[in-house]
């Protein structure tokens, strides 16, 4: 579709940033664009759509990762300081050194009462700090979630305008393409929000689609990417047989594909290596977790009949739940659309 020279330019200029890994200057631009070509014409272009969403979705990831990393140390580092009993800090703040024992201090206790009162405005002082960073650690979360929700908002909409012009035209390889690259998209946004069940839903729409327009053709690298990252989404939902299923698939898909070059085959054999080592990690896992729960049928029958096993305090004792970093009220699982295919989906609410 040909744009006005203003939207031109907005969109190279949303590239540019883009390239250079400037996401929110890339997602300020791009949306400026999409305002600028909906005031043109009234109407919203999936393709600028996309290259906003998409913009977002980058920029909400690069701003989880800053909250996840930096001020997620900084915190366990300030609260292991406090847990064992750390004074490392306090002298950090300390304007004068302690006075050796027996040493006489002038006008004593004026000076105590003076450092008391430094004290209590040292503590108000820090405790004003901890406050603004705890009010800038929440603004910076926050910051990552809506920046996930705007991203999967614009990234449906752009979905819904192309189901459109598929429903309309299904012949239309382009659509069809830049269908399964939405759908690829919104997956990887579940899977960052560890909303795994919508996440493998919207891949294996991607992946129906990709195989559609590859047909008996499966020397495409989409198709080995489609399989790993469903086997990814199945592995994180306990699907551990599915993701199995999806990853011998991305094996032997990627087996069977032609290398040019040498570099090509070294990076060919590395990504096979990669695979087959993230197998044999999940059927490792699932091996265990049937030992596991076999231990505990037999625990379960021994407690019925006054035995406890070897080795166990309790026979009907669970395992904990792993400890997982919940952020799936980023993305809330949408509803499957109605007969409608082209009707937005359920919007994701944060918390």
């Amino acid at each position: 579709m040909a744009y006005s020279n203003k939207v031109n330019e907005l969109v190279a200029a949303g590239s540019k940033a883009y390239s250079e890994k400037d996401y929110d200057t890339a997602s300020d631009k791009y949306g400026d664009a999409c305002a600028e070509f909906h005031e043109e014409s009234g109407k919203d272009d999936p393709d600028l759509l996309y290259l906003y969403g998409k913009a977002l979705y980058q920029a909400a990831v690069a701003s989880a990762g800053v909250f996840g990393g930096e001020v997620n140390n900084a915190a366990n580092e300030e609260e292991d300081n406090q847990a064992e009993g750390n004074d490392d800090n306090d002298g950090a703040f300390q304007l004068e050194a302690p006075m050796a024992d027996g040493e006489e201090v002038p006008d004593a206790p004026a000076a105590e009462e003076e450092d008391g009162d430094k004290d209590e405005d040292k503590k108000e002082e820090q405790g004003e700090e901890q406050s603004d960073n705890n009010d800038n650690d929440t603004q910076i979360a926050s910051g990552g979630n809506s920046l996930f929700e705007e991203a999967w908002d614009v990234l449906e909409s752009a979905r819904a305008l192309w189901q459109d012009q598929y429903d309309e035209h299904p012949d239309n390889k382009e659509v069809l393409e830049k269908l399964a690259e939405v759908y690829d998209l919104l997956g990887e946004v579940g899977l960052e929000a560890e909303n795994f069940e919508q996440s493998a839903s919207d891949l294996k729409q991607s992946l129906a689609l990709r195989q559609k327009i590859c047909g008996d053709d499966t020397s495409n690298k989409l198709l080995v990417e489609s399989n790993y990252k469903i086997a990814l989404s199945e592995e994180y939902c306990g699907n551990r047989e599915s993701a199995i299923k999806y990853l011998n698939t991305a094996i032997d898909l990627l087996t069977k594909q032609d290398a040019d070059g040498d570099d090509a085959k070294a990076d060919k054999e590395a990504l096979l290596s990669d695979l087959r080592d993230k197998l044999e990690e999940i059927k490792r896992d699932q091996t265990d977790t049937e030992a596991e729960q076999m231990a505990q049928l037999k625990g379960l029958i021994g407690s019925a009949f006054g035995a406890t096993p070897e080795g166990s305090s309790s026979a009907t004792t669970k395992p904990a739940p792993a400890a997982v970093n919940d952020l799936t009220s980023m993305v809330k699982k949408r509803k499957a659309p109605k007969d409608d295919k082209s009707a937005k989906r359920s919007k994701p609410i944060s918390k």
